[in-house]
Parts: structure tokens; sequence; C-alpha cells
């Protein structure tokens, strides 16, 4: 009479598990690189924005440059 097991053996957990960590090393360095680049660009968007009210502070005030830069 034959046995009918039924379920995973030890190896092949093994294997599974170790395909999954290497794809979670290459996954997570692609990710952080992606959110590097969100923040840096967000920063930028942020920076020309108070560029943009800078500018506009200055034209409103009648204010040069140098006058703001001695502020």
């Amino acid at each position: 009479m034959k046995k009918n097991y039924q379920g995973f053996t030890l190896i092949e957990l093994m294997i599974v598990i170790a395909i999954v960590g290497i794809l979670v090393a290459i996954a997570i360095p692609a990710y952080q690189n992606y959110f590097k680049k969100t923040n840096d660009a967000s920063c930028l968007s942020e920076m020309k924005s108070y560029a943009s009210l800078v500018v506009a502070g200055l034209c409103c005030t009648n204010l040069s440059v140098k006058a703001f830069s001695a502020i």
C-alpha cells in the first residue's frame, strides 16, 4: 500500500525562503533609492516655491537684492 504524503519538504521550504531573501535583498536598495529621489524632488520644489516668494517680496516692497541680503 502506497502512502500519499501531502505538504512540502524541509528542503523545498528552505529553497523558497532563500529565493525570497534574495529578492528582498535586491528590492530594498532599489526602494530606498526611489524614496531618496522622491524626497529630493520634493525639497527642490519647496526651494523653488520659497525663491518665488522672495522675488515677489522684493518686487512688492521695492527692496533691492543688496538691501535684502543685509537683512
